[in-house]
């Protein structure tokens, strides 16, 4: 009988408890919080759908379709068959691609380096 007691109190504590607190919200503004988190959900859906669309491939396309196509492309172009020559430029290993990089200069844009005329030692 003492721990239903104990249970009994702990419920009428709880219940003050919790009137206090929802005394102390406004439910109105959780609902229009509610709403606003909503509204900041579906336009970053809306976003995420517009970055994700992809303009070269049009709608429709079946991936087997493409894989067929791809393994034609393979079957008509086999490397091994082809000398040096009639390799496209960019199947090629004879080249260095490092060596067509544009060189970069080591100073800083508009940065001037001061001359040792103008530091004084204190």
């Amino acid at each position: 009988m003492a721990d239903t007691m104990t249970q009994v109190s702990a419920l009428k504590q709880a219940k003050q408890t919790m009137d206090t607190q929802l005394k102390q919200m406004n439910l109105t503004d959780i609902d229009e919080l509610q709403d606003d988190l909503q509204e900041l959900f579906e336009a970053h859906t809306e976003i995420q759908d517009l970055l994700s669309r992809s303009f070269a491939t049009p709608e429709g396309l079946d991936e087997d379709e493409l894989e067929a196509e791809l393994m034609s492309l393979e079957a008509e172009l086999d490397v091994d068959d082809l000398d040096e020559n009639e390799l496209p430029s960019y199947l090629t290993t004879t080249r260095d691609p490092l060596s067509e990089l544009p060189t970069i200069s080591q100073k800083a844009p508009g940065m001037v380096q001061p001359s040792t005329s103008t530091i004084r030692q204190v």
